[in-house]
């Protein structure tokens, strides 16, 4: 297999792995509202909206170690959390060479303290889901 074939392989892998990603996050949509997924995350929990920043942040980048820290627990603490929204289905766990990561069905809206406004971060899949929604009209 020449390397320009190797390359085109990669891109179009890349690129069903992005619609697969987006077509998660719309059955996701479908499935969980997000006052149901706040409720899963924030449930008896002493800080919730650190829990909110700690969901927002499985994209598939940070290691668990990581998102303890944004979320202000030790990763042991994290862990089983991590394992029950897996097996509620509000995130999915990514395989890759440096470790276990986890990816969210979609952002949750980030309340800012002393305010009843809120932030909604532009996340990868929003962007992605607008793209592929735009390329089909």
């Amino acid at each position: 297999m020449s390397k320009e074939n190797s390359g085109e392989q990669n891109r179009l892998l890349s690129e069903i792995e992005k619609q697969n990603e987006v077509i998660i996050s719309l059955l996701g949509r479908m499935a969980f509202t997000p006052e149901k997924i706040r409720e899963i995350v924030t449930k008896k929990k002493h800080n919730p909206e650190k829990y909110i920043k700690g969901y927002n942040a499985c994209d598939g980048n940070h290691q668990v170690t990581e998102l303890a820290n944004i979320v202000g627990v030790k990763q042991p603490t994290l862990t089983p959390i991590l394992q029950e929204w897996e097996d509620v289905g509000i995130v999915f766990e990514v395989e890759k060479p440096n470790g276990k990561f986890y990816k969210k069905l979609y952002s949750l809206d980030v309340k800012k303290q002393g305010s009843r406004k809120s932030e909604t971060p532009e996340s990868e899949e929003s962007i992605a889901t607008q793209k592929i929604m735009k390329e089909q009209t």
